[in-house]
Order: structure tokens, then C-alpha cells, then sequence
């Protein structure tokens, strides 16, 4: 899962990460919420809501469960998006808040609903010590593996996530009492 992340990182270091000058003003951030202009990329840079407001389900939806890619009619798969950022920050059962990274920026892989322009970030199983806070994770995408996760075949792309495993960095922010949760 993600609820929040971190995008902190300067203009040209986000154009580095995908090889391109970056074309947008975006504020860098230390936690982007649900329901905030996210900056995602896709061979541009575009500025799309994270989550995506349905008439059937109460709340936004913020992940897509890459297990069930092609599965459904909602989403997009073929239209994918990656989003930068350089951590993000989840919460065990015991509301115990955490920032995970990997020591580099990274992306986020993201796919958009087949109605709106909304993002959701898709998630996977979760691994290694990952699994001791949440038993799902945002598919996490290094720059080397850019291209790969924006132009694979569905196929392709479900082998890619079910390989996906990154050595993890995560510290304990705080034991903050959470009202969404």
C-alpha cells in the first residue's frame, strides 16, 4: 500500500531520472496526500490527481492491485504512468508510522481509470521486511527499469512485478495516533 509519499527532490534531479527536461512547475513536497496534482510521467510530464473518485465506492481509490492487471474494466493498463518520488510513508497495525526508501530515487508505476485522468499506484504482494508493517507495496521502478514498466506488453509487465524486489531502507517517524485509520 501507499497513502503518502515524498517527492523533495529538485526539477533537474526528476528530469535525470527519465532522461528529459522536466516541462512543469511542481512544488517539491516531503508527503503528498491522496487527492493532491502529482507529477507523473509517461515519454512527458504531466500534473494528474492521485485517486480516483468513483460513483460505486465511497472512498478514492489510491492502489490497483497489479495481480488483477487485465482482470478488470476499470483501469487503463496499457496507459501507464510512473511517478517520482524518493520514499514514501506507510502505517503498521499498531498506527506506528514509517518512511521507506531505497537510497535513490525511484518511481512509482501508476495507471489511470478508464473514465477519468485520476491516477492509482499499483501495488504487489508484499517482501522481505516490508512485511512486518503491510502485506501490500507500491511496485517501486529504479531508472534503468523506466522503459520496461511503461512499454511492456501486460504479460510482460505482470513477470516484471512479480520479480520486483528492492532492498528497502525503513526508519520509525513516530507512533502518531491516526483518525483515518
Amino acid at each position: 500500500m501507499c497513502c503518502r509519499f515524498e517527492l523533495s527532490i529538485n526539477p533537474k534531479e526528476v528530469g535525470n531520472l527519465y532522461g528529459k527536461n522536466l516541462n512543469i512547475k511542481f512544488q517539491p513536497k516531503k508527503e503528498i496526500f491522496p487527492t493532491d496534482k502529482i507529477l507523473c510521467y509517461n515519454g512527458d510530464f504531466y500534473l494528474k490527481t492521485w485517486g480516483i473518485k468513483t460513483d460505486f465506492y465511497k472512498r478514492i481509490i489510491i492502489n490497483a492491485r497489479s495481480e488483477k492487471i487485465s482482470k478488470d474494466g476499470f483501469f487503463d493498463y496499457e496507459n501507464r504512468f510512473l511517478i517520482p518520488a524518493n520514499g514514501f510513508y506507510e502505517w503498521d497495525i499498531n498506527k506506528t508510522k514509517y518512511k521507506i526508501d531505497i537510497g535513490e530515487n525511484f518511481s512509482f508505476v501508476a495507471v489511470r481509470s478508464k473514465q477519468s485522468d485520476q491516477l492509482a499506484l499499483l501495488t504487489k504482494k508484499s517482501y522481505k521486511n516490508f512485511l512486518k508493517i503491510h502485506d501490500r507495496i507500491p511496485v517501486i521502478v529504479t531508472k534503468n527499469e523506466n522503459e520496461a514498466y511503461l512499454n511492456e506488453n501486460i504479460k510482460n509487465l505482470k513477470l516484471l512485478i512479480k520479480q520486483n524486489q528492492k532492498n528497502l531502507n525503513i526508519k520509525t517517524i513516530s507512533n502518531e495516533q491516526l483518525s483515518f485509520l
